[in-house]
């Protein structure tokens, strides 16, 4: 049987997407919920995303939200690219 294993994924590698990818090198994707979005700065935003039992934070750009229409509520596929996974 598998053991429980902690992963820490910063924030500034987790791409969000409106539609799953295929075609791609980033295996990681995951179906998520925009639980919320703060302006970090005149430049990026924060976005937190609920996966199940599991929040997820991404940090993109201002006008990636504004691009995306990201808002509370919102279905978007989150992104990690295998080697940002630190255990």
């Amino acid at each position: 049987m598998g053991s429980r294993v902690r992963l820490q994924v910063l924030a500034k590698d987790v791409s969000l997407t409106l539609q799953r990818q295929h075609q791609t090198s980033i295996l990681n994707i995951f179906e998520a919920r925009v639980e919320e979005v703060s302006q970090e700065n005149a430049a990026q935003a924060m976005v937190r995303l609920r996966i199940g039992d599991t929040v997820l934070l991404s940090r993109i750009t201002r006008k990636s939200v504004v691009s995306l229409e990201l808002q509370p509520g919102a279905n978007v596929y989150a992104q990690v690219k295998g080697v940002a996974l630190l255990s």
